[in-house]
């Protein structure tokens, strides 16, 4: 017999929904960072992107990769970064016994579709403390600038430059 009263225990919110979708994307995404595809090791480094008026800088983390092991191309507006991590770890018995790894090895590449703003003849890319800098300045005509308010009315300016033909 039903007393009017709602069972809350047996009440589903869109929210909890919500919540269950969140923690399934979590489990499919746990460990994006690392991994392997056909037996190769891949990993993604952190990137920050950042934009200023005059140019959109890209921080991404590279520790222990020599700056020559990184290739960094710009084709038909895509920024491609690439390189290879390597293993502290050969697997020999020297080595010892490996009981937890949690840094990321192997290749990466990570490309960005860069705005029209971009000058791609001035990127410059720089290497420090594990860190690489990317600074992608914009085109001199796509930076915001002011405009200087004339005290002269339009309608005279047109009729001195009229006289003046």
């Amino acid at each position: 017999m039903r007393t009017g009263l709602i069972n809350h225990a047996s009440v589903y919110s869109p929210f909890d929904r919500l919540a269950d979708i969140r923690r399934e994307m979590d489990r499919v995404f746990e460990g994006a960072t690392a991994g392997s595809v056909n037996g190769a090791s891949y990993w993604v480094p952190p990137m920050d992107v950042t934009e200023t008026t005059d140019h959109i800088e890209c921080q991404i983390e590279v520790p222990g990769i020599d700056p020559e092991q990184i290739e960094i191309r710009l084709e038909n507006g895509r920024l491609t970064i690439a390189g290879e991590k390597k293993s502290a770890y050969s697997g020999g018995a020297e080595d010892g016994v490996v009981r937890h790894l949690e840094r990321g090895f192997g290749r990466f590449e990570r490309s960005l579709t860069l705005p029209r703003v971009v000058d791609g003849q001035r990127i410059r890319a720089v290497h420090e403390n594990g860190v690489l800098m990317i600074v992608l300045p914009k085109a001199e005509e796509a930076r915001a600038r002011r405009i200087a308010i004339e005290r002269t009315p339009v309608h005279q300016r047109f009729e001195d430059t009229e006289s003046q033909s």
